[in-house]
C-alpha cells in the first residue's frame, strides 16, 4: 500500500497572499540576486509537504486484490500488509510537523480490519518494534489484532536495527511471525543475530455461540462483570476463572454486589453464608432422601461409601494427577430412562490440578462444572466453598 502518494507535494498559496506572494522574495531581496533565490527557496519549502495518504481509488483495488485472491487448498489466507508510514507511533519520540501519521489513518484500519489482514509491516520512523495492533469491532470484546513490524534503519548507536530477517512459521494452520534482528558488523567483529521473537497470526475471530470467559482476582469486579455476561448470555456457555488474591485464606465474604435484603446487616449476611455453606457441605443430611440437592453428601459419601474428596488430597499427596476427578451425579440413582423427574445438582462434577508454579511450590486449581446456575445467586455461594472443601481435606490429611 503506497502510503507516500501525496508526499512532496506543494500546497496552493492562500488567497489573501496569492497577489504578493511571487513579489515577496523581490521585495526582501532589494536587488540582492543570490538573497532573492534563497527567499523563494524558503517559501517555496513552506507550502512542501510530507503527505501520508492512501487514495481511495487504491484502497478499492486492494479490496478488489484481496477478494480475487484464490484461497489456499489448507487453511486461511495470511494476508501481510507492507507500507513506508506507521498505523501508530512505535516509539515515544514526540516529532513537530505537519502530516505526521497517515492522513486517513482510520479508513486505513477499518480495511485491515475487513480484509482481516493479519500484519502489517511498516518503516518511516526508523525505530524498531514489534507488537500488536488491536482495531474496534462491533463487539469490543473482540478487537481484530495485527501483529506490526517497524522496521530500523542503518545509523550509529542502532546498529543492532540494521536489517530484519522475517520468517513466516506453522502454516497453514497456525501461522505466526518470526522477527530476528540482525547486527551491523564492524570490521573485525562476529555477526550477531539477536533470539528471535515471534507474533501469532492464527485468526482469532469469536464463532457464534462461543463461551463466554470471564476472568479476575478480585471477587467484587469479577462478580459484577459474569453477573451481567450471565445475564445476556441465558442458555450459553460462560467459564469464570477466579484466581484470588488471598489464595483461599480468610472468612468466606459475598460479593458487595450480591443481592441483600433492605434491613440485613452485614454481620447477619456473612452468619446466613457461613450457615447455608456449612449445611450444603454435610456429609449427612437428614433431607438427603426427600432433597438430592446439597454437595456434601455426593462429595464425601458417594453411593454411600466413597469419599471423593479424601481420594483426591491422597491422589494430590504424591504428585500431580489428572485423575483428581469428582462426580455429583449417580446415573443409576439420578437418571430416568426418559429423563421424567429427575432431581439432581447443577454442579456436576469437578477437577481439581495441582501444579507447580515456583520450585517446591504448589498452586491447587480446582475446576467446577454447572450444567445450569442461577449464576447471580448461587455462583458466589457454589463457587467458594467447593474450593474450601478441597483446601479443608487438604489441610485434615496434612495434620493426620
Amino acid at each position: 500500500m503506497n502510503t507516500s502518494n501525496w508526499s512532496q507535494v506543494r500546497a496552493n498559496v492562500p488567497k489573501d497572499l496569492a497577489t504578493v506572494w511571487d513579489e515577496l522574495p523581490k521585495k526582501m531581496a532589494q536587488g540582492n540576486g543570490i538573497l532573492e533565490e534563497r527567499v523563494k527557496a524558503a517559501l517555496g519549502r513552506l507550502l512542501d509537504y510530507d503527505m501520508a495518504n492512501i487514495s481511495n481509488d487504491q484502497l478499492k483495488v486492494f479490496r478488489q486484490t484481496v477478494d480475487d485472491t484464490p484461497q489456499p487448498t489448507a487453511g486461511s489466507q495470511v494476508r501481510l500488509a507492507v507500507m513506508h508510514h506507521h498505523l501508530r507511533s512505535p516509539s515515544f519520540r514526540v516529532e513537530y510537523k505537519p502530516f505526521e501519521g497517515i492522513s486517513n489513518a482510520e479508513q486505513v484500519r477499518s480495511i485491515l480490519k475487513e480484509t482481516n489482514v493479519a500484519a502489517v509491516i511498516h518503516g518511516h520512523k526508523h525505530e524498531h518494534n514489534f507488537r500488536y495492533e488491536y482495531v474496534e469491532t462491533h463487539d469490543p470484546d473482540n478487537p481484530h489484532r495485527i501483529a506490526v513490524v517497524s522496521g530500523g534503519t542503518f545509523q550509529d548507536g542502532a546498529e543492532q536495527d540494521a536489517a530484519l530477517l522475517l520468517t513466516l512459521k506453522g502454516l497453514p494452520y497456525t501461522p505466526k511471525i518470526s522477527v530476528e534482528r540482525i547486527e551491523l558488523p564492524r570490521s573485525g567483529l562476529d555477526l550477531r543475530v539477536m533470539p528471535a521473537e515471534s507474533l501469532s497470526l492464527a485468526n482469532q475471530k469469536t464463532v457464534a455461540c462461543a463461551p463466554v470467559i470471564v476472568q479476575g482476582s478480585n471477587l467484587d469486579e469479577l462478580y459484577a462483570i459474569a453477573a451481567k455476561k450471565a445475564k445476556a448470555h441465558v442458555g450459553g456457555t460462560l467459564i469464570v476463572h477466579y484466581d484470588p488474591a488471598d489464595a483461599g485464606n480468610g472468612p468466606l465474604k459475598l460479593p458487595s454486589e450480591y443481592p441483600r435484603s433492605n434491613n440485613t446487616t452485614e454481620e447477619e449476611m456473612q452468619s446466613w453464608l457461613d450457615e447455608l455453606v456449612r449445611w450444603w457441605q454435610l456429609e449427612r443430611s437428614s433431607r438427603d432422601n426427600d432433597f438430592p440437592y446439597p454437595h456434601g453428601s455426593r462429595l464425601r459419601l458417594f453411593g454411600g461409601k466413597l469419599n471423593q474428596v479424601d481420594r483426591i488430597v491422597n491422589l494430590l499427596s504424591k504428585e500431580p494427577s489428572s485423575r483428581a476427578l469428582a462426580v455429583l451425579v449417580d446415573p443409576l440413582r439420578d437418571f430416568d430412562r426418559n429423563g421424567d423427574g429427575e432431581a439432581f445438582p447443577s454442579f456436576t462434577s469437578m477437577q481439581v490440578r495441582k501444579r507447580e508454579t515456583t520450585r517446591d511450590v504448589y498452586s491447587i486449581d480446582v475446576i467446577g462444572f454447572y450444567r445450569a446456575q442461577e449464576f447471580s445467586q448461587w455462583w458466589p455461594v457454589n463457587g467458594k466453598p467447593t474450593v474450601r472443601a478441597v483446601l479443608r481435606g487438604r489441610c485434615e490429611h496434612r495434620k493426620s
